[in-house]
């Protein structure tokens, strides 16, 4: 950007709340717009969150500080990432009401302070169970310790068992067996249905023969029980028992809790509470529109509340690739028919709309080998609930993975020429 850019006056101002893959996506995209506003993304960690490395980085030593990138470089002035806890927000004055995490540097010496919007976007995701996500203050010398005691822990324990056969548990049993051949037979995953379950059974099948190749045991049909204090007192007393509710139990050095996720939706329970589901996703219209149904919510938002990314209850997968590439364009192009000059009186803008595609992931099987894995369309579930698919899936094998998963990479891409040395991935 020059410097007539980065000084010239702007008409509106658009705040994303929520720094991670699709938030900052969401926030390149209106830069991109032919009248760009202000931007103000407002996230309360340090650092951004690679977080697809944080499983292989709790188990691999020696990349674990690379998984937090700086921010500082990522949007230009006046655009700015601001380090905040959002409180409040007021949707008929337009306001969010802000609490300074950390230093803080572009808020206020006070305990908040407010933001003003013309438009808002929630990117703020969802939270996983650690290693998922991490745990603490949102440092990111907090979370390099928390990466580094977890790798001592795994390497110490005898016997693991991991509960949840989504992507984090998978990918997690195939990288110990990896990189602990002597764990091979000692690494148990538990899950109550079928492994990936919102994928095709295909994938099941695909990952089942990997983990029978790396001698990593499933018990697959039947629930674990959540101790009092959950899995992580376990850890904490140096191991236990895993107990099913058939009864049965399993020895465990330590247990990986890779089951669910759930959904950053706080802030809407009180300024927009009919917008929030039971299932604590945020309803939104196909525009990606937050979507209250009491009428008096609705005439705040006014169409200048949007939602996007795993939070939302879009009917996309729960995945940031597709909202990466087509609801944070969508959302960027929305705002600016929103904001454009419109007579006196005008009813709502027509607004672009998103239609879900297919689930797809890139799940990693070890250090090397991956799949890429595509659900063919359904129309409809059956009688058990499940898909009726229309066609096979789309399989393709990959062998290019590397340990530190390309980490350096995502360095340059988010930052580039930032990175001057070794030293430079500690900042």
């Amino acid at each position: 950007m020059s410097s007539s850019e980065s000084t010239r006056p702007y008409q509106h101002h658009v705040v994303v709340v929520g720094g991670s893959y699709v938030g900052l996506a969401v926030a390149n995209e209106l830069l991109k717009l032919e009248t760009p506003p202000r931007v103000t993304v407002v996230e309360r960690n340090s650092h951004f969150s690679h977080l697809f490395a944080y499983p292989r980085f709790a188990i691999s030593p020696g990349s674990e500080h690379k998984a937090f990138v700086p921010f500082h470089p990522m949007l230009a002035p006046p655009h700015t990432i601001l380090r905040a806890n959002v409180t409040s927000l007021d949707p008929s004055s337009r306001t969010l009401a802000l609490e300074r995490v950390g230093a803080g540097e572009t808020l206020s010496a006070g305990v908040g302070a407010e933001l003003q919007y013309d438009a808002l976007v929630l990117a703020t995701g969802t939270t996983l169970s650690p290693p998922g996500t991490m745990p603490g203050s949102g440092d990111k010398a907090d979370g390099v310790k928390y990466l580094r005691s977890i790798q001592g822990k795994l390497k110490s324990a005898e016997e693991i068992v991991i509960v949840g056969g989504g992507a984090v548990g998978v990918q997690m049993a195939c990288d110990l067996a990896v990189l602990y051949p002597s764990k091979r037979n000692h690494i148990t995953l538990v899950q109550s249905r079928r492994l990936m379950p919102r994928f095709h059974p295909a994938l099941h099948d695909l990952v089942l023969k990997r983990f029978d190749e790396l001698g990593v045991k499933t018990v697959l049909g039947v629930r674990a029980e959540v101790p009092e204090g959950g899995y992580e007192a376990v850890n904490e007393r140096g191991g236990g028992e895993v107990k099913l509710v058939d009864g049965r139990a399993l020895k465990a050095d330590y247990v990986i809790h890779a089951l669910g996720q759930s959904p950053n939706s706080q802030l809407l329970s009180s300024s927009l509470p009919s917008a929030v589901l039971p299932s604590r996703y945020v309803r939104v219209s196909p525009s990606l529109l937050v979507a209250p149904t009491a009428p008096t919510e609705a005439s705040t938002v006014n169409q200048r509340i949007f939602a996007l990314g795993d939070v939302a209850d879009s009917g996309a997968p729960k995945a940031a690739r597709p909202a990466i590439m087509g609801q944070a364009p969508l959302v960027a192009r929305n705002i600016a028919r929103v904001l454009a000059p419109h007579p006196e009186h005008t009813p709502a803008v027509e607004l672009e709309t998103h239609t879900p595609g297919p689930a797809a992931i890139h799940l990693t099987l070890g250090h090397v080998d991956s799949v890429v894995f595509r659900n063919p369309r359904a129309s409809g579930t059956d009688e058990r609930g499940e898909p009726r698919w229309e066609g096979e899936p789309e399989v393709r094998w990959r062998d290019d993975g590397v340990e530190d998963m390309g980490i350096e990479s995502v360095w340059e891409r988010r930052i580039p020429g930032f990175v001057t040395g070794p030293q430079s991935y500690h900042l």
